[in-house]
């Protein structure tokens, strides 16, 4: 578990409030879980009943790694975790969440499935819509810009078909992301580490991932 001391206001606009975390401790997590159905429920629950909130996940290697947050202001009411085979399925499960107040805070794609994470929280989301870009890290901020312009939050990250895909979301709230940012980092504790510390120390939150085993590449948002 990594703990970072941070001094920023944080606008949750997919929470639908805003929260101002002001010196206050933010403690973020990776773990990669088994995909045991049963197993990956528990590990998943434990980790929420903790107050760390699932917000971004990746497929790698038969595990689906996680990227948790933890602080004041980050509270949800539960979460839940699907899966679909196309994406006839995919749109149906999200429009289904979204109507039942679940928000999607991830996503990733294993090949022949969709996973999707939702939590539920105070917020109503309106829209949703995925942004393909290029893989390309120093261009992501820049074309993710008009989707921020038109109030969308990006709330998870995956790569297909050699591209990157953005969920991104309104909500009833309004909030506001200023920008975002991809970084990628070696996979070991140390490097990742001081990555998000540094990111962090510019107002920039951890807020999605994509993991592929020698390295990590994290989607920052600055709101």
């Amino acid at each position: 578990m990594k703990k970072l001391f941070i001094s920023l206001t944080l606008i949750l606009g997919l929470f639908g409030a805003v929260a101002s975390v002001s010196a206050e401790q933010i403690a973020w997590q990776i773990i990669g879980h088994d995909l045991s159905r049963d197993k990956l429920k528990v590990d998943i629950a434990r980790n929420a009943n903790r107050g760390f909130v699932p917000m971004g996940i990746s497929f790698y290697d038969q595990k689906l790694f996680v990227l948790y947050l933890h602080g004041e202001g980050l509270e949800i009411q539960g979460w839940n975790l699907e899966w679909y085979l196309d994406s006839d399925e995919l749109a149906e499960g999200l429009n289904r969440n979204i109507e039942d107040g679940y928000n999607p805070s991830g996503i990733a794609d294993a090949g022949d499935l969709f996973f999707v994470m939702y939590i539920k929280t105070t917020g109503d989301t309106l829209n949703w819509d995925f942004v393909q870009t290029p893989i390309k890290l120093d261009r992501y901020s820049i074309l993710l810009q008009p989707s921020l312009a038109k109030v969308y939050i990006p709330v998870g990250i995956t790569e297909m078909y050699g591209e990157y895909w953005t969920l991104v979301i309104q909500n009833k709230g309004g909030g506001h992301a200023k920008m975002t940012q991809l970084e990628k980092f070696p996979s070991d504790n140390d490097s990742i580490n001081k990555g998000v510390i540094n990111k962090v120390t510019e107002g920039m939150l951890p807020w999605g991932l994509m993991y592929n085993g020698d390295s990590v590449t994290i989607l920052f948002v600055r709101f």
